[in-house]
């Protein structure tokens, strides 16, 4: 998992970043990173191993507060999988697709990352 921290770390360079803020989420310290934009442009946070990048316009509001409790899931996600989640992710998004569903919203680790948020 430490190759898509760096990854992420490299990646916020690329966006624009600005200043780390540590929080700790299920008790590990995690890097909330806030960045210029995101790619895909309507994203407002993605977790890339142990870091959220977070885009600048959500990260100082209260947005953040409705987007860590999601993005903690992803980060669950993440431990389970280890460096095969961005590629089981990946998987979920086209066999939805693939099943005439949406492709972010019917991947599996979205539905579970909403439910999880749905339930606070």
């Amino acid at each position: 998992m430490r190759f898509w921290t760096l990854f992420a770390l490299a990646l916020a360079r690329i966006l624009g970043r600005g200043p780390t803020v540590c929080v700790s989420v299920s008790g590990k310290k995690v890097e909330v990173v806030p960045v210029r934009r995101l790619i895909p442009p309507w994203a407002w946070a993605q977790t890339w191993g142990e870091v959220i990048l977070v885009r600048e316009d959500k990260a100082n509001s209260e947005d953040l507060y409705w987007l860590l409790p999601h993005e903690a899931v992803h980060l669950r996600q993440w431990r389970r999988w280890g460096f095969w989640f961005p590629f089981v992710y990946a998987w979920g998004s086209l066999k939805a697709a693939l099943q005439g569903k949406h492709y972010y919203w019917d991947n599996p680790f979205e539905v579970e990352a909403y439910r999880a948020r749905r339930k606070d």
